[in-house]
């Protein structure tokens, strides 16, 4: 299901919404899903130009998530990291930006609870971490 599809549903359930965005449980839903599905396309790709193809997909993905306030920068700074890769496929491989700290913690905290996210260690990675 695709980050439209999701959030829509998300914001039809009224108290899974917080004003300012995605809840951090409904964010890392959306943002696991959609990880998912990058990295299964990543897989298949046989060619930097089916590489810029899923980098641009999930970037059209992540651009319908209104994240939570906090975390307002980081998805800019992440859309801008797949953005660049786009124009150069092999900067995918490059560490991509985290979270500031506090809001990063808080997701790392939750991640491992959130059962898209059960196989994912994006946000619990240490800062910094290949």
């Amino acid at each position: 299901m695709g980050a439209l599809a999701v959030a829509t549903f998300l914001g039809a359930c009224g108290d899974d919404v917080t004003r300012g965005g995605l809840s951090d449980e409904d964010y890392l839903r959306v943002f696991c899903t959609d990880l998912s599905a990058f990295s299964n396309a990543l897989v298949r790709a046989q060619n930097p130009d089916a590489i810029r193809t899923a980098i641009a997909d999930y970037v059209e993905q992540l651009r319908t998530i209104e994240p939570p306030d906090d975390l307002r920068g980081y998805h800019e700074a992440y859309i801008t990291y797949l953005q660049d890769a786009a124009g150069e496929p092999s900067l995918v491989g490059r560490k991509p930006p985290t979270p500031p700290g506090g809001p990063r913690d808080r997701l790392a905290a939750k991640e491992s609870s959130v059962s898209a996210c059960k196989d994912a260690s994006f946000f619990s990675q240490p800062a910094g971490a290949d």
